[in-house]
């Protein structure tokens, strides 16, 4: 079995990068950053996205509201209610918000977790959206089909935005 034998900082800012040797004398980088929390709300017609700029990738993305968990003492649900409001502006309550995975986005070199979540919104119930998300620039209500040509067209290429779409076309049957 292999073991964790000694670990170095080599950066320390928002994310840290340790340097890991293991008991086989293999060396990784690993980024340690937070945990974070996503949020699929839907209704029978379709999904609210939000639309940032990404640096890593240089472009800017649709996605679910997600965020890290940077407030002391916030689990994961809280950390998605409170980034759903900043994204979109609605209140979610948390009766409405169901836990559906938690996984590892970045399994290879990174070790935090993102929590996934569902939350149905009525489908009568418009709603204007007011950000207050320094990130987020747009947000809109999108139908499923609309989506999963965005998904097949490589205009949403987010990971959790697509996994959270795939969840809701087999639970919903779409």
């Amino acid at each position: 079995m292999i073991k964790k034998v000694y670990e170095t900082i080599i950066y320390k800012g928002w994310l840290k990068v340790l340097k890991k040797t293991f008991s086989d004398d293999t060396i990784r980088e690993v980024i340690h950053g937070k945990d974070a929390a996503a949020v699929g709300i839907y209704n029978s017609t379709g999904m609210v996205l939000v639309r940032q700029y990404r640096g890593a990738i240089e472009n800017y993305t649709w996605e679910i509201p997600a965020g890290i968990m940077d407030k002391n003492g916030e689990d994961p649900i809280q950390t998605a209610i409170r980034e759903v409001e900043e994204e979109t502006s609605i209140k979610l309550d948390s009766s409405l918000v169901s836990h559906f995975l938690s996984y590892y986005p970045s399994i290879g070199y990174a070790d935090n977790i993102l929590h996934l979540y569902t939350a149905k919104i009525p489908d009568n119930v418009s709603h204007t959206y007011s950000i207050t998300d320094e990130d987020v620039i747009d947000t809109r209500f999108f139908d499923y089909k609309k989506i999963n040509n965005m998904i097949n067209d490589g205009k949403i290429v987010d990971g959790k935005t697509i996994i959270t779409f795939y969840k809701l076309k087999d639970m919903l049957k779409f």
